[in-house]
């Protein structure tokens, strides 16, 4: 289980990585929607 967090958790700090470095705003629009998903997807396997 927490394998899965930490692979979110890394993939997660990727997206924001690449998020800043992008220069286009369609793809950047893009990158923030997944990590949008992602964090939401932490949450909610992280919440009991």
């Amino acid at each position: 289980m927490e394998y899965i967090s930490l692979s979110f958790s890394k993939e997660l700090v990727k997206l924001v990585d690449d998020y800043y470095r992008c220069n286009d705003e369609i793809i950047k629009d893009q990158i923030q929607s997944d990590i949008i998903l992602l964090s939401n997807a932490l949450m909610l396997y992280e919440t009991p």
